[in-house]
């Protein structure tokens, strides 16, 4: 039951996610000339990394076999990204820094948990999925 929750929240859990960085670049946008590169450049990855993240969540709803890969792929440069994004501070946050290795140490947990079970394979309980 547990692992069917999983299964059912993950792939809106990437949806959300890529969706909040959307959001988050286009209130960057604006400000973005006047950072430096590296801050630039990570805000380019964080872009794709979320533009990754939907497409992941939409092949995973889907049961699609790329999904997995893709999410795990995400998951992982997402966890790192947030390391340097939030963690060490390279990019603009409003969070207050006494939590962010607290976020960063949360959402690693959540990044592995994650790849865990999609590398776990299919649930056992579910049927094979016809061939067409």
């Amino acid at each position: 039951m547990l692992i069917r929750l999983a299964r059912f929240a993950l792939p809106r859990t990437l949806a959300g996610e890529g969706l909040y960085t959307g959001l988050w670049l286009a209130g960057l946008l604006p400000g973005l000339v006047s950072r430096g590169p590296l801050t630039v450049l990570l805000v380019v990855v964080r872009a794709g990394v979320g533009a990754l993240q939907i497409v992941a969540a939409w092949m995973l709803i889907r049961d699609s076999p790329s999904g997995r890969p893709i999410a795990i792929a995400t998951l992982a440069a997402s966890a790192v990204l947030i390391t340097f994004e939030t963690g060490w501070r390279l990019v603009p946050t409003n969070l207050d820094p006494t939590y962010a290795w607290w976020l960063v140490a949360g959402y690693w947990i959540y990044a592995v948990v994650a790849i865990v079970m999609l590398r776990g394979g299919a649930d056992a309980s579910a049927s094979p999925r016809p061939q067409s």
